[in-house]
């Protein structure tokens, strides 16, 4: 998330080891599940496609914020917080990689985002009422 004010927010990650890229049929378009079965070594010069599975999150994004999304070959940046280094759950890339990402008729890339109207669960967590938490204002 850009805010207003320009400044970057993390929202969310996504992890994806080239190699472990095969799908399970459970997948969906919003959703690919990893087989995690079999490496699959990358051919260099060949072009893959691959889909990246984002940690679900929600938020309201109101007018004036924006959303971007960073692709990079490693986790390089230190946690800024002890949440930020809980969800960093796996191992950091000690080399750099390059990455060549094909956009064009033939090769569209996209980012798929549901959309929802609002709280539709109600729960605490997405901005619903604090008891079904267990908690009172």
């Amino acid at each position: 998330l850009i805010d207003r004010d320009g400044k970057e927010h993390e929202l969310t990650r996504g992890w994806l080891r080239a190699s472990q890229r095969r799908l399970r049929g459970l997948s969906e378009p919003w959703e690919p599940v990893l087989a995690h079965e079999e490496r699959e070594p990358l051919e260099p010069g060949k072009i893959y496609e691959l889909r990246i599975p984002i940690v679900p999150t929600g938020r309201l994004f109101r007018g004036g914020e924006r959303i971007a999304i960073r692709i990079k070959g490693a986790d390089d940046e230190p946690p800024l917080t002890s949440l930020q280094a809980l969800a960093r759950n796996h191992l950091r890339r000690p080399r750099p990689a390059c990455i060549t990402i094909h956009h064009d008729e033939s090769r569209p890339s996209r980012l798929d985002l549901p959309i929802t109207r609002g709280n539709l669960i109600g729960t605490f967590f997405s901005g619903g009422d604090v008891s079904s938490f267990g908690l009172s204002r």
